[in-house]
C-alpha cells in the first residue's frame, strides 16, 4: 500500500505524542483527546480512507492496553463517525463480499438484540458495522494492504512491549505475603492477547513473505524476541498457549525444508531456555501452580452458573436470540460479572442465533482463502483467546481488526504457497 512520506511524518508525529502520556492515573484533558481524535482521523476520512482500518485498531490498543491510558477515547462508538464520513465522500465498490456481509448480520442481531432487551447499543454492534465499512475502502492493490497490517500490528505490540519494560512502578509486581501480584495495572490477559497479535503477524511475515530484505527479517526478528519476553514476563497463560498453538501451526504448513524449520525450533528453544534461567517465568510459574485445582481463578465456577441459569431459567425464546448484553452479564449471580469466555456469552447475550454467526464470522476469512494456513491461525488465534476472555461480545476493536487482517491475507496472492494450505 503506497502511502506518501508526508504521511508517515505526519502519523509518526502523532504516534509520538500518543506515547508521550506517561500518567497511569489520569488522562489527558478531554479538550486534547477531542483534538488528537479529530487530528488523527479527519485526513483519514477525508482523503486515504483506506488507512482507518490500520490506524484505529493499532493507535486505539497502545492507548487503551498499556498502563498509561492515552489519547484515544474509550467509547468505540464515536470511531464510527469518521469511515461514515468516508462512506459518503467516496466512491465505494460495488459490492463488499460474503466476509463483510457476515459482520453486517452480527452487528444487526447485536443491536437488536440489545434495544429490545436494554435499549442500549453496545461495542460489539460498533465493532461490527466499523469493521463492515472497512471493507468498504479496500484497495485494489490487497497484496501490499495486507502486508501493511502486518508491520502496524508489530508496531503496536513492540510499542506495547517496550512501555511494559521501562514502565516501572506501573507495571510493578510484587511478591510478598500474599504472592505474586500486580498492582496499578489493566487486565494482563488482555495485554497478552494484544502482544500476541503482533508476535504471531510478525512471524507471517517472516515466514510466508519470501520477498523481505534482510533489514525487515531483523525487524520482525526483534519484535518477536521484545514481545515474547514481555508475553512471558506478564504470565498470561491464556495469551502464551494461544500464542504458541498459532506458531507452530505456522511452522508446521510453511513450505520450508526441514533442516530450516529445525533451525527456527532450535532458536526458539535456545531463547526460551534463556529467558527462563534468568527467572523471565518466575511469576507464570507462580500463577500455574496458585490455579492449580481451582479450575483457573474460577472461570469453570463462572461457566458453570451462566449455563446453567441459561438452561434453566430462560425461555426457549431467550436462548434461541438472547437476553442483551447488560442482562447476560447479571444472569446467574444477580449483579454484572463477565462470562470469561466468548462462546458463552455470546450465547447468552445473542442466543443461539448469535452463536451460530460468531462461528460463521470466526470461519469467514477462510472461504475461498488463497492462504488457508496463515488464516487458520488467526483463527485458532482468536478462537483460543475467546475460550477463556471477550474479545469479540465485548467490543474489542483490535480483534476485529485482526479478523479484517485475516480476510485480506485470504484474498491476497503475495504470500508463499504451501502443500498442506491446498489440502484444507
Amino acid at each position: 500500500m503506497q502511502v506518501s512520506k508526508t504521511y508517515l511524518l505526519y502519523y509518526g508525529v502523532l504516534f509520538l505524542i500518543l506515547i508521550s502520556w506517561h500518567n497511569p492515573f489520569a488522562t489527558p484533558p478531554e479538550s486534547w483527546r477531542i483534538l488528537y481524535l479529530l487530528a488523527l482521523l479527519c485526513p483519514l476520512a477525508v482523503k486515504q480512507p483506506k488507512m482507518l482500518a490500520l490506524i484505529i485498531p493499532t493507535f486505539y490498543a497502545i492507548s487503551n492496553y498499556s498502563c498509561f491510558i492515552s489519547y484515544m477515547p474509550n467509547q468505540i462508538f464515536i470511531y464510527l463517525v469518521f469511515p461514515i464520513i468516508a462512506f459518503f465522500l467516496h466512491k465505494r465498490k460495488a459490492s463488499n463480499g460474503k466476509n463483510a456481509f457476515v459482520f453486517l448480520v452480527l452487528f444487526f442481531i447485536t443491536t437488536v438484540t440489545n434495544f429490545i432487551n436494554s435499549l442500549a447499543f453496545e461495542s460489539i454492534s460498533s465493532c461490527c458495522l466499523l469493521a463492515f465499512l472497512w471493507f468498504e475502502f479496500v484497495p485494489d492493490n490487497i497484496n501490499s494492504y495486507a502486508h501493511s497490517f502486518s508491520y502496524a500490528f508489530a508496531i503496536m505490540s513492540f510499542t506495547l512491549s517496550v512501555i511494559f519494560i521501562v514502565g516501572g512502578s506501573a507495571f510493578q509486581m510484587n511478591f510478598g505475603t500474599s504472592g505474586f501480584e500486580r498492582t496499578e495495572w489493566m487486565d494482563p490477559n488482555y495485554f497478552g492477547c494484544v502482544i500476541g497479535i503482533g508476535i504471531l503477524t510478525s512471524m507471517i511475515e517472516i515466514a510466508y513473505n519470501r520477498k523481505l530484505n534482510l533489514y525487515e527479517r531483523i525487524i520482525f526478528m526483534l519484535v518477536i524476541g521484545v514481545s515474547l519476553y514481555v508475553l512471558i514476563l506478564n504470565g498470561s497463560r491464556g495469551a502464551l498457549l494461544a500464542t504458541g498453538m498459532s506458531l507452530i501451526l505456522l511452522l508446521i504448513g510453511n513450505g520450508q525444508k526441514i533442516s530450516k524449520k529445525l533451525l527456527i525450533i532450535c532458536g526458539f528453544s535456545i531463547f526460551i531456555y534463556l529467558l527462563y534461567m534468568s527467572g523471565t517465568f518466575d511469576f507464570l510459574l507462580y500463577r500455574i501452580e496458585l490455579d492449580s485445582g481451582n479450575g483457573g481463578s474460577g472461570r469453570t465456577f463462572i461457566w458453570q452458573t451462566k449455563m446453567t441459569a441459561f438452561c434453566n431459567k430462560l425461555s426457549a425464546f431467550d436462548q434461541l436470540f438472547g437476553i442483551g448484553y447488560k442482562n447476560g452479564m447479571s444472569l446467574g449471580f444477580g449483579y454484572s460479572r463477565g462470562f470469561h469466555n466468548d462462546y458463552i456469552a455470546i450465547l447468552v447475550e445473542y442466543g443461539v442465533i448469535g452463536l451460530l454467526v460468531f462461528v460463521g464470522l470466526l470461519l469467514s476469512p477462510l472461504r475461498k482463502s488463497s492462504n488457508k494456513v496463515i488464516v487458520l491461525s488467526i483463527i485458532v488465534y482468536i478462537a483460543m483467546a475467546s475460550s477463556t476472555l471477550e474479545p469479540i461480545s465485548g467490543g474489542m476493536i483490535v480483534y476485529f481488526g485482526f479478523l479484517f487482517y485475516a480476510c485480506m491475507i485470504g484474498k491476497s496472492n503475495s504470500f508463499s504457497q504451501t502443500k498442506i494450505s491446498s489440502n484444507i
